[in-house]
């Protein structure tokens, strides 16, 4: 019988998951990460023989602990149900939500969309003003509320600023909460950096060549996805759009989302460091 995820990093997007798994997975060779990034296994009104067959096809037969890091699963339309659907077939995993200034987050969502061609505005303030997705899916604290409800204990908050910044306690609370052993105390590589090679040219280029590119993405390995952004890399880099208002983008951010930046501070005692 195929084991479902035992450890579930459910996001938030653009805060730093897919380093935090990958730490994860470099940790020990019993961790299995699976070979698909953000492999969504848990699709709300999936039944449990779906699910299994998820976990087959990322996980296969490699024994370990399984890790599914999918930021859809705490993104406001998702976050309910798959929280609910996570604790029904695997009410003893562990969940780790990974927080990141909430602006940040916002600002590095729209350039996310932008450099992959998704998003068309460049004006930053219109777009975060248009487009609710950016800040809704900085609202953690409504996010996070289902699964905080129904892990209690068993969910995790880590801070993005303080692993990247390579700060002891916070990767000490990552290696306990998950029990694996971080020896290595360096700063978090930034696995999905902005103006990456990965965001711009391999993406639009696939997507101008193969139509229906951005449907079939997810289920192609990373490791060869990783492959085709070194071989592209070496054909030349492309500039990012440029984008305007930035600032003024931020301030509006930072007056919607001011009790955000509060509730976490309040809640998890949490700062970026200085």
């Amino acid at each position: 019988m195929v084991g479902l995820p035992d450890l579930v990093v459910i996001g938030a997007m653009k805060a730093g998951t897919t380093s935090v798994v990958e730490r994860l997975e470099s940790s020990s060779a019993q961790m299995n990460a699976g070979r698909l990034k953000e492999p969504d296994i848990f699709v709300p009104g999936s039944t449990l023989n779906r699910i299994r067959a998820r976990c087959a096809l990322n996980f296969g037969s490699k024994p370990g602990i399984r890790i599914d890091g999918t930021t859809e699963y705490s993104k406001p339309h998702r976050s309910a149900r798959t929280a609910e659907l996570v604790s029904t077939h695997a009410p003893s995993a562990t969940i780790a939500f990974v927080v990141r200034d909430p602006v940040d987050r916002a600002i590095s969502h729209y350039f996310h969309n932008l450099e992959r061609g998704e998003e068309q505005e460049l004006d930053v303030l219109k777009a975060v003003r248009t487009d609710g997705r950016y800040l809704e899916t900085s609202q953690y604290s409504k996010n996070i509320a289902p699964w905080t409800a129904l892990f209690g204990d068993n969910l995790h908050v880590l801070s993005a600023e303080r692993l990247f910044a390579g700060d002891e306690t916070e990767l000490r609370l990552l290696a306990d909460s998950f029990g694996v052993n971080l020896s290595r105390r360096e700063p978090m590589p930034h696995a999905n950096a902005r103006n990456s090679r990965s965001n711009l040219k391999l993406v639009r280029s696939m997507k101008s060549r193969l139509p229906g590119y951005g449907l079939i993405r997810p289920l192609i390995p990373v490791s060869l996805r990783r492959s085709a952004v070194k071989v592209v890399g070496r054909t030349g880099s492309s500039q990012p759009p440029i984008a305007t208002n930035e600032d003024e983008a931020r301030e509006f951010l930072a007056n919607h989302l001011e009790g955000e930046r509060d509730w976490i501070a309040d809640k998890f005692a949490w700062s970026s460091p200085e």
